[in-house]
């Protein structure tokens, strides 16, 4: 089995020639990023990026960084096409969403469950009817496994859950597992485009329908499901998670790594429209976003980045509850994007 963490040259000479004639399957743990497009829903069958660099093999971790992603999902597929031309009829290829769970160290869906636990206003994007797409890494593992002792063949995309989930259910869902008793307030995509707030990073799992992304959180997984991929209720990864971030040291717990992070606007590296590309889904490895959230290109004087300086900036939309357009709507002075940003 190949692992997603290994460096991006996944089948190096040397690995090629120790493994060839050596083994009855090959699983190769990809991403769903491989695709050539991610405006829209796609299956398996979906054209894949293409690697257009001088030699896929002589890529590094050092040279994956410093595209900001951008070689991530061709370098995948490039991966995917040499596991298949190596080990024809034996390979199997499994394409994971957005990994959630205890042990997340991206704290790409870690970061609701803190949140909504602390109670408070807390922001939520769009208007709850985006889609939402995520595995537990115990769902992604235990499947993994027994594709292994099946011998089970095959591309699969890997992300969940087994039926359509919107913001709005995945973040009420988080609330009642948690006994949370959060607000949450809608702002719209519009809205927070306008004031720079970026869809994953800032509000983790969030992928509006009409971005040139959105097809992240609109996968294809009938394949899987046929093949067995079961998933934990959402209220069980959404409190084991929040049980095992409880346990982490002190200085861990400080500063979540994604997120909407008290005093600024957040890490500016995945914002929407920046020119470097879309969000990769499931990118281990984000080391200008986490030289970022560590404050090493915070804007001087601790501001928002632009978001409500000068102190009384308002919200300048409406909000609504989904479930209910008429409820808990506020009107353009009723709420001040400081504060509510800084109870973030």
């Amino acid at each position: 089995m190949h692992r997603q963490s290994d460096d991006p040259a996944v089948l190096g000479a040397r690995r090629r020639r120790g493994a060839e004639g050596k083994v009855g399957q090959y699983i190769f743990i990809s991403t769903i990023s491989v695709y050539a497009a991610n405006d829209a829903p796609a299956d398996e069958t979906a054209p894949l990026a293409s690697y257009t660099g001088k030699d896929p093999m002589a890529e590094t971790a050092e040279t994956l960084r410093a595209s900001a992603g951008e070689l991530y999902g061709p370098l995948k597929a490039a991966s995917e096409r040499e596991a298949q031309k190596r080990f024809p009829g034996m390979t199997t290829i499994i394409r994971p969403g957005l990994i959630a769970g205890p042990g997340d160290e991206t704290d790409r869906f870690t970061y609701w469950p803190v949140r909504l636990a602390r109670g408070g206003d807390v922001l939520a994007p769009g208007d709850g009817t985006d889609p939402v797409q995520f595995i537990d890494a115990r769902d992604l593992a235990d499947w993994t496994i027994r594709m292994a002792e099946a011998r089970a063949v095959g591309v699969f995309n890997a992300t969940g859950p087994a039926a359509p989930l919107t913001m709005a259910e995945m973040l009420r869902g988080i609330a009642a597992a948690t006994k949370s008793d959060a607000k949450l307030t809608w702002a719209s995509t519009d809205f927070l485009e306008a004031n720079k707030v970026s869809l994953w990073s800032d509000l983790p799992a969030w992928v509006p329908v009409r971005s040139d992304s959105a097809g992240l959180a609109r996968r294809g997984i009938r394949r899987a499901l046929a093949a067995g991929l079961t998933f934990h209720p959402l209220g069980t990864a959404a409190v084991d998670t929040l049980a095992w971030f409880r346990q982490q040291p002190a200085e861990r717990q400080a500063k979540l790594r994604a997120g909407l992070a008290p005093g600024w606007g957040g890490p500016r590296c995945w914002r929407l429209g920046r020119r470097a590309g879309p969000p990769r889904a499931d990118l281990d490895d984000a080391e200008p976003c986490r030289r970022e959230r560590q404050g090493a290109d915070a804007p001087a004087g601790g501001g928002e980045d632009g978001v409500g300086q000068g102190g009384g900036h308002a919200w300048h939309s409406h909000f609504a509850d989904p479930a209910n357009p008429r409820a808990g709507r506020l009107e353009e002075d009723r709420l001040d994007w400081r504060r509510l940003l800084q109870a973030q």
